[in-house]
């Protein structure tokens, strides 16, 4: 757990005390004739004490086994810069620490909640209950077509309030597909299962979810209809087979949240994960002052517009005294990675958009899908067809 021993070492090439308890790396200042670093599986949180092994050209490795020539930092839980910078490599760690000296520091306390299941399962109802336990129940007719996102006050079991973002997707088939636009990692899951329709789908769900959200946790939650809640079939095989669906399995009629006492263990333990860093590395991180200040502004922006032009975000980042354009694009990323917004940043014609409401363009998607034109075609359609589908204002 202590390096201290280690510090007039200078000589020393190479270091591996992967698997270990060291949080605190300050010991190895003065080493600079590492070569190779690994300390996967540690508790380091901040990555300071190796700016100068990182300034050298020593790459920073997330993933959890390297060889000589790497730093590998796999398996830690990172505020000091956050995780999604620390696997952007040297470049962008060097950009957040001299943002950070110019302007600052401040923590966000964030994070983002997916509701996902079949379609009738009780997302909406979820969503809803969550808000207001005395909100009215979804009308039976009613179904999710893309997606809801809403925003909502929560409390840590520590006391820290944080804002929740949260997603409820659409369960019918057709849509499934669109899931690898918006489904990442550093995200809570809650997989809603109907004990009416016994048609979750766990095998698809589960594998979607750790394709898309890697080691994100997942709640599984048993909608009761009736008082009546079977057992999951192959429950220790799920534990087993998907490490972070959590204990317990949380069995609860949504429709009576209102006085089902068990609903409010469902809450707290939604607070719980989506306030854990251990399990979502970016709360509570620090963001450089310049990066909050740009997210604000994007906010007021978001109130009257759909996107911007990337042209228009790189003004934005210049008027907080950011003139690094991957510096700017370290911040559309980063705020990609926390739902705010959608940069496309690989494709040749939407990188020079910065999407400020997700739900607009899933909106539009499924205004295709669903579109009797498309139907009577049986799925086929021609760009022509898109003009004709995507005639309305807000669509422009």
């Amino acid at each position: 757990s202590d390096l201290t021993p280690l510090k007039k070492l200078t000589a020393l090439t190479q270091l591996d005390f992967g698997g270990n308890e060291v949080s605190d790396l300050t010991p190895l200042n003065e080493l600079t004739a590492l070569t190779l670093l690994d300390f996967r599986d540690n508790d380091v949180s901040d990555l300071k004490p190796l700016l100068s092994l990182i300034r050298r050209g020593t790459p920073v490795r997330w993933e959890r086994r390297g060889t000589d020539g790497q730093i590998v930092v796999g398996g830690n839980i990172f505020f000091f810069p956050p995780p999604e910078i620390v696997q952007q490599g040297n470049e962008t760690i060097l950009r957040y620490f001299e943002e950070i000296v110019r302007k600052g520091k401040r923590k966000l306390y964030e994070a983002r909640l997916l509701i996902v299941g079949q379609g009738g399962a009780g997302k909406t109802t979820l969503k809803r209950k969550l808000q207001d336990v005395n909100a009215e129940m979804p009308a039976p007719a009613d179904s999710t077509k893309g997606i809801e996102i809403n925003s909502m006050n929560m409390r840590a079991s520590g006391g820290t309030e944080f804002t929740l973002h949260v997603w409820d997707f659409g369960g019918q088939n057709i849509q499934h597909y669109a899931h690898q636009f918006f489904l990442s990692g550093s995200s809570l899951y809650v997989l809603v299962h109907n004990q009416r329709e016994q048609n979750t789908n766990f095998q698809y769900w589960l594998n979607i979810i750790e394709m898309l959200g890697g080691a994100s946790p997942i709640i599984i939650v048993q909608n009761e209809v009736a008082d009546h809640c079977e057992p999951i079939q192959n429950a220790p095989a799920i534990r087993e087979r998907f490490p972070n669906v959590v204990s317990p399995f949380y069995q609860v009629d949504l429709s009576k949240a209102a006085t089902d006492a068990r609903f409010e263990k469902l809450r707290e333990a939604i607070a719980l994960y989506a306030s854990d860093p251990q399990r979502l590395p970016h709360f509570g991180k620090e963001y450089p002052v310049s990066f909050v200040n740009v997210r604000d502004k994007l906010d007021q922006f978001a109130q009257q517009n759909q996107h911007i032009a990337w042209q228009q975000f790189a003004e934005l980042c210049k008027q907080e005294g950011v003139t690094d354009e991957a510096l700017m694009t370290d911040f559309s990323r980063t705020l990609t990675v926390l739902g705010v917004c959608l940069h496309l940043e690989n494709d040749i014609e939407l990188r020079n958009f910065v999407f400020l409401h997700p739900k607009w363009i899933i909106d539009a998607l499924f205004d295709l899908l669903y579109h009797q034109k498309i139907v009577d075609q049986h799925g086929e359609f021609s760009e022509q067809d898109t003009f004709t589908i995507w005639s309305k204002p807000e669509y422009q």
